[in-house]
């Protein structure tokens, strides 16, 4: 199984649909952080967010119509704010494009990052290639597809060094195990590279590399 993240520019016609129901004008971005409970024919869900409210707003101005609703404010810092959201379009709404979400009833697991800022969507999904390459295609119905990002899911493999090449896995292994990571370190490049066998540059370059590519898995979507 593959995690998958698509980066979405929405069509205009779906974002203007979008802002007639979520005030987007008064909301810098809107993070989910846990899905709780989805369900796509009923169009309903419960979901962890982090909502950022643009200059001169409050959380109070974040409302939402019909059944949806903030549950309530875990908290907050400055126009940030970590709420539980329930969240229900109208039925009217559902009904107008239920030719679309019903395609996306399918056997993956919906997953974060989950992102909305302005007209751009990011959504992440786990699942089989070939369901995930039907996502993909459905996506491309609600905008254009901008980026794709995927790994390996945790349901197939807990090895966070798992997409590094061996020698920087074992170089990074071995700075950890020597305290270069500590702090203050314990260890500098140079004797690190000594006591691994190879020139300064080069260990440097190793740990740059696996420390991006460890990054970019962790922040992937953002």
């Amino acid at each position: 199984m593959k995690k998958m993240t698509i980066h979405l520019k929405l069509n205009p016609i779906f974002y203007r649909v979008i802002k007639q129901y979520v005030p987007m004008e008064k909301i810098e971005s809107i993070d989910v952080l846990e899905i709780l409970k989805i369900d796509i024919e009923q169009g309903f869900k419960i979901i962890l967010c982090r909502i950022e409210m643009k200059e001169g707003y409050t959380i109070d101005d974040f409302t939402l119509p019909g059944n949806s609703e903030i549950l309530c404010v875990l908290q907050n810092s400055g126009r940030i704010f970590t709420a539980l959201l329930r969240g229900q379009p109208p039925m009217s709404l559902l009904q107008k494009f239920k030719h679309i979400s019903a395609k996306f009833d399918t056997n993956v697991i919906w997953d974060t990052p989950t992102r909305m800022k302005n007209d751009e969507f990011v959504v992440t999904v786990v699942g089989e290639e070939r369901t995930l390459e039907k996502i993909v295609t459905y996506m491309k119905l609600l905008g254009s597809v901008t980026q794709i990002s995927c790994t390996s899911s945790f349901l197939e493999s807990y090895d966070m060094l798992s997409f590094l090449t061996d020698k920087q896995r074992n170089i990074i292994i071995e700075a950890k195990k020597q305290g270069y990571y500590k702090y203050p370190r314990k260890i500098n490049a140079d004797r690190l590279a000594k006591n691994v066998g190879i020139s300064k540059a080069t260990i440097v370059e190793h740990l740059r590399k696996a420390e991006g590519r460890i990054m970019e898995h962790l922040l992937v979507g953002y």
